[in-house]
């Protein structure tokens, strides 16, 4: 048990980092629960606040919700709570209590706190800005729009590593997937198929005859060596091109039937 509350701690701890956010918080929801507590929305964002908090502090119920998503991804449970929204709502409630020739003094104020409470999410390292509507990593924009202009507008399948994979349907649904993430809803050779791939030390061998068993149409894999793009030739698969980290191969001069292919996970 105190294991898994240091557990809960630490995760809070790191969540917050260096900003100050998680003392503005508690801040604007001790004010709104002194000052503010009797009206109406004031009520709300506090008891859905309180309840958020009191789950995710709990080691009852923090075991549980380990024992569902993961232990590894338990801090993702503070997203739920309204933090932004607590903040927000205290400082206005803050400033229509003032005088309208202290509430420009009151709104500058707080915009200066909330701007040295933290930084730019973009600074931390765990996001990157990119260029396309989807929102998805430039890497997987370029892999896809790649082997739609060589498809010519043939339906096709396509068989990447989890940091691919996992985002290419968002770009374009209209792409077929044989691998799911984490293996998910992949059965027989495409389960083998989907190891190899994502495997620390890949054999390009048994990728290389495992998508043209499937009559996968494009693979796009991180190439180290020569050697690694003689065997997938071997296996018929031409390399078109290559795009940050990854290059991309097509089975064959064509893009082969997909309606003869069975899907096996997405």
């Amino acid at each position: 048990m105190k294991e898994l509350i240091n557990q809960i701690l630490n995760f809070w701890s790191n969540y917050w980092g260096d900003s100050l956010f998680s003392y503005l918080l508690i801040l604007a929801a001790a004010y709104l629960l002194i000052f503010k507590r009797k009206e109406e929305n004031v009520k709300y964002v506090l008891n859905y606040l309180l309840i958020m908090l009191f789950l995710f502090f709990c080691p009852l119920t923090a075991a549980v919700i380990q024992k569902c998503i993961g232990e590894s991804v338990y801090w993702r449970v503070l997203w739920l709570i309204p933090s932004s929204p607590v903040i927000a709502l205290a400082m206005t409630e803050l400033i229509k209590d003032h005088q309208k020739n202290m509430q420009m003094l009151l709104v500058v104020l707080c915009i200066g706190i909330v701007a040295v409470s933290g930084k730019e999410v973009y600074l931390a390292g765990n996001y990157t800005r990119v260029h396309n509507y989807q929102q998805v990593p430039d890497e997987v924009a370029g892999i896809c729009e790649l082997i739609q202009a060589d498809a010519q507008g043939e339906k096709f399948t396509f068989a990447s590593d989890d940091d691919i994979s996992s985002y290419v349907r968002v770009y374009d649904p209209s792409i077929y997937n044989l691998l799911g993430r984490n293996a998910r809803s992949t059965q027989g050779r495409a389960r083998k198929l989907y190891y190899e791939i994502n495997s620390p030390e890949p054999d390009y061998r048994i990728i290389a005859r495992g998508g043209k068993k499937l009559k996968c149409n494009y693979l796009a894999l991180k190439i180290t060596a020569d050697e690694q793009k003689e065997v997938l030739a071997e296996a018929g698969y031409q390399e078109i091109g290559s795009i940050g980290r990854y290059t991309i191969f097509r089975l064959g001069n064509h893009v082969t039937d997909y309606r003869n292919t069975k899907i096996l996970g997405d």
